[in-house]
């Protein structure tokens, strides 16, 4: 079972992943079968299975077990999201207000649109690539401290 978020030649599966977890960031769906009739509703035809694989390579659980054992939200990104940055950020630092995020290769885009959606009040915008993600904060006060933040939550 391949269980890599950057398959090659698989653009629907990445897209679709990056759906998946704006769906769990925004509390939309709270189940698998939540997710397949969401996803069906945005003309994404994928089986409870596939959405269960799709989790796991998320990092991502469902129900209300998991929803008491969330932890608290790291750096101003939800707590549903979190499993994924955490999966998919390997080094934060800053120069100036600009915090450059380093990501597993072919990760960028979905780690920006996890933290897009997170709408971070002290990021003015950001920019991903493949394996990098540019966010430009308000002060560069701001930058360091989520630079910080962010890799402090990893440590832990």
């Amino acid at each position: 079972m391949d269980t890599d978020p950057r398959a090659p030649g698989d653009g629907c599966r990445a897209q679709r992943l990056e759906l998946i977890a704006r769906l769990v960031a925004h509390q939309t769906a709270t189940t698998q079968s939540d997710l397949v009739t969401l996803l069906a509703e945005r003309g994404i035809q994928v089986s409870q299975s596939t959405v269960s694989r799709d989790l796991t390579v998320l990092g991502i659980k469902l129900g209300k077990q998991a929803a008491r054992r969330r932890p608290a939200a790291h750096a101003g990104i939800p707590a549903a999201s979190w499993p994924t940055v955490k999966r998919l950020l390997v080094a934060a630092e800053t120069s100036g207000g600009i915090v450059v995020l380093r990501t597993l290769p072919g990760a960028a885009k979905l780690l920006a649109s996890l933290l897009d959606a997170a709408a971070l009040p002290d990021v003015l915008g950001m920019v991903g690539g493949n394996d990098s993600v540019a966010l430009v904060c308000r002060t560069p006060e701001k930058a360091d401290h989520l630079a910080a933040d962010l890799m402090a939550a990893l440590a832990g």
